[in-house]
């Protein structure tokens, strides 16, 4: 049931997760996961040399909420022993590129994705003149430019700019496409770009707890804390290794899981007790500095055997009333032998005219 569970959540886009808006399948998960990982909350930094020059992108983190403005702070190094100049008819010198992906259900699983280009920041358009730098050998250029999470739809006139839906994207920094580089001998005019960075957008409204034990981060991430009566509460989980060394993890053994305590602090939801994990036994590795991602839900329900240990099947659950819960994420490990708890987040049910009487269990 557990494991059934958390592969159905992969076949919705943690924007469909946190935001209700788009569908995204399982393909996607899988290339994230296994070419990117999962976005963090920690700094990220990609580079790559080409001929005279060395190009870096540094970001101060990879989850950001709806609107914050994305600082990606680029830095082009003289790697040579001579005095390089960059030639560029109208500025910027160095630039970026945003991604979205579309992703062809028909091809293999391990197919890779389109990247499609939603913004660039030499987009904004530019007054034409020649822009002149020299960076002496072993010195750098420095640029922090901003995305402010504008996306361009459309061609030509009918082209808009709009703040792009909550989901996954990819940063590429680069130097401008018409840059030229002369060291004085030879100039040359290929183009510069780092890897691509995952990033996460996350909903303005959500919500993060996060807890540490070495050699692993826990966070856990709620769109709102404003829920109505009956509406499924869903809750996005990451679990960083923060230690130096690659952690071999269980895919079955190792597992995300949750309870829920009324406002005097007693527990009425237990995923972990109410789902059954299937004993086998498949690793996955963790490298460092990479996450594990997972989502669950609880459509608020809490268990009445924790409170009442009534043992008939027909009314084993009952849905909440309202009122103020806590919800506290847990990571519980069988390799390391240990749990991680975060701090509780404190959500709100509010009065929809609904029975609360007790159902069968489904």
């Amino acid at each position: 049931m557990a494991m059934s569970a958390r592969h159905i959540i992969y076949f919705t886009l943690l924007v469909a997760v946190l935001s209700g808006t788009a569908i995204l399948g399982f393909k996607e998960e899988a290339y994230r996961e296994n070419v990117y990982g999962e976005p963090t909350p920690n700094p990220a930094q990609v580079e790559t040399t080409v001929g005279f020059v060395k190009l870096t992108m540094n970001l101060n983190k990879t989850i950001y909420r709806v609107g914050e403005l994305i600082n990606i702070a680029l830095k082009l190094t003289n790697i040579s022993n001579r005095t390089i100049w960059l030639n560029r008819s109208s500025p910027p010198v160095l630039d970026f590129i945003v991604y979205a992906t579309v992703y062809n259900k028909s091809l293999p699983l391990s197919y890779p994705p389109t990247f499609k280009p939603i913004y660039a920041y030499s987009w904004e358009g530019f007054i034409g003149i020649l822009v002149s730098h020299c960076i002496e050998p072993n010195e750098s250029l420095n640029m922090t430019l901003t995305w402010n999470q504008l996306g361009k739809y459309g061609n030509g006139s009918q082209a808009i700019y709009e703040q792009v839906a909550p989901g996954f994207y990819f940063i590429t920094g680069r130097t401008a496409p018409d840059l030229r580089i002369y060291n004085g001998i030879e100039e040359k005019s290929a183009e510069v770009e780092t890897p691509k960075v995952l990033i996460a957008i996350t909903p303005k409204e959500s919500v993060i707890a996060e807890a540490t034990k070495f050699p692993l981060r826990l966070k856990i991430i709620l769109d709102k804390t404003k829920f109505g009566l009956g509406e499924t509460v869903k809750m996005v989980f990451f679990a960083e290794n923060i230690g130096n060394r690659t952690i071999d993890m269980s895919m079955y053994e190792d597992y995300f899981s949750f309870v829920v305590c009324d406002e005097a602090g007693s527990e009425i939801y237990d995923w972990n007790k109410n789902h059954g994990h299937i004993a086998l036994y498949i690793p996955m590795a963790l490298p460092s500095g990479l996450s594990r991602m997972g989502i669950l839900e609880w459509n608020q329900d809490y268990n009445l055997k924790l409170i009442t240990l009534d043992p008939h099947p027909q009314f084993e659950y009952r849905k909440v009333s309202p009122g103020r819960y806590q919800i506290i994420g847990q990571f519980i490990s069988s390799h390391l032998r240990f749990t991680i708890e975060t701090p509780p987040i404190t959500i709100t049910i509010g009065c929809k005219t609904e029975s609360i009487e007790a159902i069968p269990r489904q």
